[in-house]
């Protein structure tokens, strides 16, 4: 049975891997946020650019850093992502709208 320190695959390290890109797990950590975070980021479109490797996304660090940047110039949009439904809602009243006026 192999060592698991020696072997260990986990993406329990906070820093970046020496790949140059970072799990969401790893992102997540190294920026204090929850992997559920993430998730809610890049639904409201305000995540850092992601890449597909195989099966596994990973964020580069220098899209990390763009997206720090970002961050720092360009606050996040409160209230994140409204549901498509609204969005639709709204659509159609503006329809009705348009049509009766």
């Amino acid at each position: 049975m192999a060592r698991a320190e020696v072997f260990d695959n986990s993406d329990d390290s906070p820093n970046p891997p020496p790949t140059g890109a970072y799990t969401i797990r790893q992102f997540a950590r190294a920026h204090g946020i929850s992997e559920d975070m993430f998730y809610k980021m890049l639904r409201a479109g305000w995540a850092p650019v992601t890449m597909k490797v195989g099966s596994r996304t990973l964020i580069s660090v220098e899209s990390a850093a763009a997206w720090r940047r970002k961050r720092e110039t360009d606050p996040a949009p409160r209230g994140g992502a409204k549901p498509k439904r609204d969005r639709a809602r709204r659509k159609a009243a503006a329809a009705v709208t348009t049509t009766t006026a």
